[in-house]
């Protein structure tokens, strides 16, 4: 800084989202050097919903010296106490490119880092352009001003300059770089250790090529590269030699500045957005590690749904050495600025080891219009101001997912095997299997009322299953619907449910359609989704949806399972014949009085296959029994007859 120190008013609570914590700095009067304390900046755009207008919101995230003492780097009362007034030697300004110039007078607090010395700010600049570009070339948006914080051999205690790019005939966003201010690496075996930069907000069929810019630029590139896989369009790797960077010292900085170019399928350039920060090297082996699970989180996207909580916890500890004692050292986590609505715990355990890591957990529960991607950078760091290297987490929001359901048919016998039609004397199951690929959602899984056939009724008085629809049964007759069992796992969960179904002596014939659904749930309806989109219900922003599966239960005519210990006797009796004409009809048996195997199938009547203008009186009286055999021998006989088949006496 140019000018020393002056007198000031002291510096109020600033609020930041990181965890709704409060801090406080008192900046005091006297007389110190005047270092820089710019550390880090990016700068993005936005296109309003105004059609009839060129107006782009402008966003400015930038991060400073905490700790800094001047009268440039106030409190802005008149805003609130979230909100900083950011000078300097040279004022930091942002210039729109058509002659409007914009300062950083109501830059809110977004995120903080007492160990790391930095607190991050945003302010967002309304700007109405004349046209969509300026005569055929992107309007260009730059922000600069001075100083950067001293040290490091590329630019420290020096102006910085950002720039990006805004044309809105060719696109009405830009993506957005996501990082930390200040990123630590430790010198490793091999020498080049590397970092990442991330990317948000880059719409379909579109991506992004990385390149380095001032200040890093101009380090050759033994010294920094910069390297962009072919498989991710969203992500660069920044590799410096950190053993050349520390050949006379033990700690060095170096200021990375880098631009992302937002481009088409053909490689045309629809922006370019900015980012600089700062990157610390250290020969220290006192820095805490993230734990595997955690590392895990930053392999693959996290999915979250619109209207259920996710929880992410985030953990590591001091990387255990036997040269050094760290039982003296605490370790806690920095976290960049988060999605709207986010909470983050407070920090337990200690980290000492991996016997008693600290942990952090970050809570959200998104709205419907917070459907998109979002990048979370974080990094874990001790009470001496050393970290781990920063990753970045991305996070996905999608709309809640309706479930599916299936139903699947099962026989107890001791191979599993799989019924078709069904036989009097066996017991089934039928399992339900709902799913929802939302681990968070909650699964209703309840019969429901089923298409009824022409020709079918309520098949028995004795049915334990309500009916509905003129008589359409919910459940087969006597059928038990057992409990809902819900499991979780693998990013979804499952509900289960069964029904069993043991047809008696008077289900022959039954041939019925029977229905399952599943309804998941709502989610939670957040005071914060109150101002969702029109068309999106900010009462039930999980949307209830539902599936329904159904099953088509038929018990075979004529047909008797025998259970163990049944005779010839016991069962003509149930039929109302006599155990002679059961014998003469089951030529298998081949003495009567001999032991019937169970699990075999008996005939219990003479298949008939009904006549055009046949009554049901006709037929009992053609066979020789009564209407109520009749009913008994075939369940779906209610009155008039069907053309098709029933199961008449085997009276000769």
């Amino acid at each position: 800084m140019a000018s020393p120190l002056r007198s000031c008013s002291p510096l109020s609570l600033l609020s930041s989202v990181l965890a709704s914590f409060l801090f406080a700095v008192c900046l005091t009067a006297g007389h110190v050097k005047a270092e820089g304390h710019f550390r880090y900046a990016t700068v993005f755009w936005e296109k309003t919903d105004d059609a009839t207008s060129n107006t782009v919101e402008i966003t400015v995230e930038s991060a400073w010296r905490r700790s800094y003492q001047s009268a440039y780097f106030v409190e802005a009362v008149e805003h609130g106490n979230t909100l900083l007034q950011i000078n300097g030697a040279v004022s930091p300004v942002i210039d729109l490119g058509d002659g409007s110039l914009r300062y950083l007078d109501a830059a809110e607090v977004t995120a903080y880092s007492e160990a790391e010395d930095w607190l991050m700010a945003k302010q967002v600049f309304t700007h109405t352009y004349a046209t969509p570009n300026h005569r055929g070339a992107p309007w260009t948006v730059a922000f600069s001003g001075c100083c950067r914080v001293e040290g490091g051999e590329n630019g420290g205690d020096g102006s910085w300059r950002l720039e990006a790019t805004i044309d809105l005939l060719l696109s009405l966003s830009s993506p957005r770089i996501v990082s930390l201010p200040v990123v630590f690496i430790q010198d490793w075996v091999p020498d080049f250790e590397s970092f990442s930069l991330s990317s948000s907000r880059v719409p379909p069929n579109t991506r992004i090529q990385w390149a380095l810019s001032e200040p890093a630029s101009s380090l050759p590139s033994e010294r920094l590269s910069l390297f962009q896989s072919s498989q991710s369009f969203y992500k660069a790797t920044v590799n410096i030699n950190a053993a050349m960077a520390l050949a006379t010292t033990t700690t060095a900085l170096l200021h990375v500045g880098a631009h992302a170019r937002h481009v088409d399928t053909q490689g045309n350039t629809l922006s370019t957005i900015p980012v600089e920060l700062l990157v610390n090297i250290s020969a220290s082996n006192a820095r805490p590690k993230f734990n595997a699970a955690t590392l895990s989180l930053f392999s693959s996207p996290v999915i979250a749904m619109a209207g259920f909580e996710r929880k992410v916890t985030v953990g590591g500890s001091q990387a255990v050495s036997a040269s050094s004692d760290f039982s003296n050292l605490s370790v806690g986590f920095t976290v960049g600025r988060l999605p709207e609505g986010m909470m983050a715990s407070t920090v337990r355990g200690r980290g000492r080891g991996p016997s008693d890591e600290a942990t952090m957990e970050l809570r959200w529960s998104p709205c419907v219009g917070d459907i998109g991607s979002y990048t979370v950078c974080i990094d874990i760091v001790n009470s001496l101001g050393l970290a781990d290297t920063a990753q970045c987490m991305e996070l996905r929001v999608q709309r809640d997912p309706p479930p599916t359901l299936r139903i699947s048919l099962f026989r107890f016998l001791p191979n599993g095997t799989s019924a078709g039609d069904l036989y009097i004397g066996r017991r089934y199951t039928f399992l339900m299997v709902a799913t929802d690929s939302n681990e968070a959602d909650a699964l209703m899984l309840e019969p429901t009322t089923p298409p009824c056939a022409p020709s079918s009724s309520s098949s028995s008085s004795s049915s334990s299953a309500s009916s509905e629809a003129g008589g359409c049964p919910m459940l087969p007759p006597d059928a038990v619907l057992l409990p809902t069992m819900r499991t979780q796992g693998n990013g979804s969960v499952t509900s289960t449910r069964e029904m069993v179904f043991a047809p008696k002596h008077n289900h022959g014939g039954y041939n019925q359609m029977h229905c399952f659904k599943t309804t998941d749930a709502c989610g939670v309806a957040s005071p914060r989704c109150n101002d969702e989109k029109e068309g999106d219900d900010a009462s039930c922003p999980g949307v209830a949806s539902s599936a329904v599966a159904c099953v088509l239960v038929h018990v075979r005519r004529c047909a008797f399972v025998v259970r163990s210990g049944q005779t010839l006797e016991q069962i003509a009796q149930i039929y109302k014949t006599d155990w002679l004409q059961l014998w003469s009809h089951n030529g298998h048996i081949e003495h009567p009085d001999a032991a019937l195997t169970p699990g075999s199938v008996l005939s219990i009547g003479r298949p008939y296959d009904v006549q055009p203008y046949d009554t049901a009186e006709e037929v009992v009286e053609r066979f020789g029994m009564s209407m109520d055999l009749l009913q008994t021998l075939n369940a779906d006989v209610t009155g008039s007859l069907a053309q098709g088949p029933v199961c008449t006496s085997m009276k000769e």
